[in-house]
């Protein structure tokens, strides 16, 4: 009965269509294309080198809009460098944490 079961879930979970997040490569876009992609996709995930170590690939989630992270989160302004543009204008998600007592 368990393994008919999970098979009746796996094949459910198969038909919901996915919300996932497409990521991006800033340095593969212009700084106008990258703030296209993030009004039309509203979230996205944007790769990005690090300014302190160029070697290093960073990985966040980014908006157009400071209104349009998902629940519990705010966009913060920030830069990234695109193929254009080293300090190109966008939203990073940022969780707010409210602390508890």
């Amino acid at each position: 009965m368990g393994k008919l079961k999970l098979s009746l879930f796996f094949l459910l979970a198969l038909q919901l269509p996915a919300a996932a997040v497409t990521r991006y490569d800033t340095l593969r876009h212009s700084c106008s294309g990258l703030q296209s992609i993030l009004k039309s996709e509203r979230l996205a995930t944007l790769r990005y080198p690090s300014r302190r170590n160029p070697r290093l690939q960073l990985y966040d989630y980014f908006t157009f809009s400071s209104v349009r992270c998902s629940t519990g989160g705010t966009g913060t302004r920030t830069r990234v460098p695109t193929k254009d543009n080293k300090s190109c204008k966008v939203y990073k998600c940022v969780r707010q944490n409210f602390g508890t007592r």
